[in-house]
């Protein structure tokens, strides 16, 4: 996959006036995920911003002023703190992002220290364990947060990173059902952990898109798909919505998540 470098800015600090170009409430994972060198550099202009220091990479050292794109609707602001990211997509930009939208529990710096790559296969059988009571949800929730995946090798979407983003949503929506519905929550997680599994079943055997390509070209008339993020969760969310205990407690999670992730 030919790879083009992209620059993004996450900021430490409030921006006064300034709306996001980013999606508000996003993942460490999904602002480190690929990247080829993460710093934390001081505003120096609305284009220019110096490094004063190197969470990532050798491509930056300290002292260097790395210079950002933006798209006229907002920009750094002089002698704030950020996060730069050089990034590897198929289209080039900078985006910002506040310290406190970063979601979850896992900061940028945390992220990094513990990020590893990690297989479908390998997400799924701990996703089993999670179910059966093998493995603690406070270790699984953590162990997905910091993971990341290199399967897509090719042009096209990773179809872990998905995976893993389904079951964070039911995690969280499990912890939300501890105050909407405490005694429900082991029912719920029973109901998510098993509507998970069954539909990643139906998802490829091949690990990396590149096999997945090869097998597509020997079975055109497959029915297994290499499913977009869109299509897998809709997938999820109409086998969830078959439950009524779900559907009565998502009336509540989901006014505690309007709240959570109301623009600020």
């Amino acid at each position: 996959m030919k790879r083009i470098a992209i620059v993004l800015v996450a900021s430490l600090a409030t921006q006064l006036g300034a709306e996001s170009i980013t999606p508000r409430r996003v993942k460490a994972r999904d602002f480190v995920s690929q990247s080829t060198a993460i710093v934390r550099a001081t505003a120096i202009s609305e284009y220019e911003l110096r490094v004063t220091s190197v969470l990532f990479g050798t491509k930056h050292k300290v002292g260097d002023v790395v210079t950002i794109e933006h798209h006229g609707c907002c920009s750094p602001v002089v002698g704030r703190e950020y996060y730069v990211e050089t990034f590897c997509r198929t289209d080039c930009g900078s985006a910002f992002l506040e310290k406190k939208d970063v979601a979850g529990d896992v900061s940028i710096e945390d992220y990094i220290k513990a990020w590893h790559v990690v297989t479908r296969a390998e997400v799924l059988a701990k996703l089993g364990q999670w179910l059966n009571g093998d493995l603690a949800t406070d270790k699984y929730a953590r162990w997905l947060a910091t993971a990341d995946a290199n399967d897509n090798d090719v042009d096209g979407q990773s179809l872990t990173l998905p995976v893993i983003d389904e079951i964070e949503d039911v995690m969280e929506f499990l912890d939300d059902a501890k105050t909407c519905a405490p005694a429900s929550v082991e029912q719920l997680r029973v109901i998510g952990g098993r509507v998970l599994l069954e539909r990643f079943a139906r998802l490829p055997k091949q690990e990396k898109l590149s096999e997945y390509e090869v097998f597509f070209d020997e079975h055109e008339d497959t029915t297994i798909e290499w499913p977009l993020p869109s299509k897998l969760h809709n997938d999820i969310d109409a086998e969830l919505q078959k439950h009524p205990l779900w559907v009565t407690t998502s009336a509540c999670v989901d006014e505690r998540w309007k709240v959570r992730y109301a623009p600020q």
